[in-house]
């Protein structure tokens, strides 16, 4: 959104793969055994460093990627021992908030309440619990559904362009292991910060 006028064109829609890529990494790195308390620390201290350039970069005053991921990975934590009612029962409130007018289910963090849920449901469908696709797949949609004009940047579109080019991006990690493929997507997200002040510094020369 930097350079794109907030207008859903390819560039845009490229972005849209990464989040989910991002999910996918706190979902793997969680699923093999990593201490859930660093991990969020880890992003957490991310979050406050990246912030003031996410900032300045979108002129934003939501919390950053980092700062979505972190609680994600909690609510995942806290999900992934739960019963399949009560799961079901979270992620469910949950959709219906996303898609609800008069709830602002995405202020306070980038790609709101959606992107908090995404990595349980993601790591939830790893997990071989197929009914939790419903909720996978709504939240996809549910993280390009921009209140108070959801069609904004053709959320459907969107959401099956990043599904499908997410999928082959992770085909590869399932055949030849998982853990390098958390590991490459988790040292990209602690390049955010250079990546955001890389951005700047090319509007500023373009200005």
């Amino acid at each position: 959104m930097i350079f794109l006028a907030h207008e859903a064109n390819i560039w845009w829609k490229l972005g849209r793969i990464v989040f989910p890529l991002f999910c996918f990494a706190v979902a793997c790195n969680l699923r093999r055994g990593t201490g859930v308390s660093d991990y969020v620390a880890m992003l957490l201290l991310l979050g406050v460093v990246s912030q003031p350039i996410y900032a300045k970069a979108l002129t934003a005053d939501d919390g950053n990627i980092l700062f979505t991921l972190a609680v994600g990975a909690t609510i995942l934590t806290a999900l992934r021992t739960r019963g399949l009612w009560l799961q079901h029962a979270v992620l469910g409130v949950g959709v219906v908030a996303v898609f609800t007018p008069w709830i602002r289910a995405r202020s306070g963090l980038d790609f709101g309440l959606a992107g908090v849920l995404f990595p349980a449901a993601i790591y939830l469908v790893m997990d071989r619990q197929w009914s939790h696709v419903v909720w996978l797949v709504m939240l996809l949609v549910g993280l390009n559904w921009h209140q108070p004009n959801p069609m904004q940047f053709a959320p459907l579109p969107a959401a099956l362009f990043a599904e499908l080019a997410a999928s082959r991006s992770c085909c590869s990690p399932w055949l030849s292991g998982i853990g390098r493929a958390s590991c490459r997507a988790t040292r990209s997200t602690c390049s955010i910060p250079a990546h955001l002040l890389v951005l700047i510094a090319i509007r500023e020369l373009i200005a």
